[in-house]
């Protein structure tokens, strides 16, 4: 009885175990950022997440995760961030993390969005790692296809970190990319319904019975020209020569 008591205990603290790392194993990747080593020769790198960011639609804005990497201890320190083309997409607002960095902290945008900076520090000196700096908003001003690139400033009056030795300035710094209005073709086809006089996905129809098909194409971002439809019929099915239209044109 003893021994089988033991085994249940043994059993129970085993699948406690198991079920704590589970939940460690769902966790942990919510939480992680991708690894950017910092170069050899180099105090840190200050790298955005995503790298690269896209915006489907005109007047939409993404949030950019700022984070610097360092190779040794890190008090705190600053980073600019410009934007190639403003017409195109700005830096509408930024914000350090207050949380990470509790001792003090500025957001700062320069001009009309062409750059964000952020200045941050720690009452304590950390260890060397990766830690999240803070987050800026870029905005999508164009209707049209246009990437911008978004560029760490260097420069000891720029982009720096800190920490008990003075300013580090000699950092490394991983540019991004932020796409307004990528271009995208979305094509439509329906069958006309007869019966409801309506474009329906499927109907039920006999032999030696015409069908008319629709094919709506959307072009999101740009400007179609000299479009080509191709269309293949199932076996059972043959075309009708002079019946296609474009526009309601034959």
């Amino acid at each position: 009885m003893g021994n089988k008591k033991s085994g249940k205990k043994a059993i129970s603290i085993a699948m406690a175990a198991i079920m704590i790392a589970s939940i460690f194993a769902m966790i942990a990747p919510a939480f992680g950022v991708r690894n950017v080593p910092v170069p050899s020769g180099k105090a840190g790198i200050f790298f955005l997440d995503p790298q690269h960011d896209v915006a489907e639609k005109n007047c939409t804005s993404r949030t950019i995760d700022v984070w610097v990497n360092s190779s040794g201890t890190i008090d705190g320190g600053s980073v600019v961030i410009n934007t190639t083309d403003k017409t195109c997409a700005n830096i509408t607002s930024c914000l350090y993390n207050s949380t990470e960095w509790d001792q003090f902290g500025t957001n700062v945008i320069v001009g009309n969005g062409e750059s964000a900076r952020m200045t941050f520090g720690s009452t304590v000196q950390k260890n060397p790692g990766t830690y999240h700096v803070g987050t800026i908003t870029v905005h999508c001003n164009s209707s049209i296809y246009c990437k911008v690139n978004l560029t760490f400033i260097p420069g000891r009056a720029n982009t720096y970190i800190t920490n008990a030795s003075g300013l580090q300035a000699n950092v490394a710094m991983e540019n991004g990319t932020f796409t307004c209005c990528p271009p995208k073709i979305e094509v439509e086809k329906t069958v006309y319904d007869p019966d409801t006089k309506t474009w329906v996905e499927q109907i039920e129809t006999g032999l030696d019975e015409n069908v008319t098909f629709r094919g709506l194409i959307h072009a999101k971002c740009c400007n179609l020209t000299n479009v080509t439809v191709t269309d293949v019929l199932p076996g059972c099915m043959e075309y009708i020569n002079g019946s296609a239209k474009v526009n309601g044109q034959p």
